[in-house]
């Protein structure tokens, strides 16, 4: 038979291991957001992989503005799907993200009109 004393003492150490795991929980929560995507963790690691091979392929001529954002979305991809998440790892898709939001587009130049060629009347002498 558990004495009241065991019993107490079984009783706590669970309520302890409850509250710890709550804890680590919201812990990872915030820190941590392959917890909260659980099961699609692999399938998003693998969207990112296919659209870090795509981005190399595609477009073939990348402007540096172009460039910027999809090196930014990349590394923002793959840090959102890590088990552990940092504020410090910030600066690694900051200025990427900051160039290709901040950056002016840059402007095409309009194309001059091309007037079609009009035949030139000839000059004939009268009379």
């Amino acid at each position: 038979m558990i004495s009241h004393r065991a019993f107490a003492t079984r009783l706590e150490a669970q309520r302890w291991a409850a509250m710890a795991r709550s804890r680590a929980l919201r812990l990872a929560a915030a820190f941590g957001l392959a917890v909260l995507i659980g099961g699609l963790a692999v399938p998003l690691i693998g969207l990112v992989l296919a659209g870090s091979v795509a981005v190399a392929f595609w477009p073939r001529t990348k402007s540096p503005l172009q460039l910027a954002s999809l090196t930014g979305a990349l590394l923002l991809g793959f840090q959102l799907v890590l088990t552990h998440w940092f504020f410090l790892y910030i600066p690694w898709f900051f200025p990427f993200v900051a160039f290709a939001v901040l950056a002016p587009a840059a402007r095409r130049e309009p194309e001059e009109a091309v007037e079609p060629e009009r035949p030139v009347p000839e000059l004939v002498p009268t009379g």
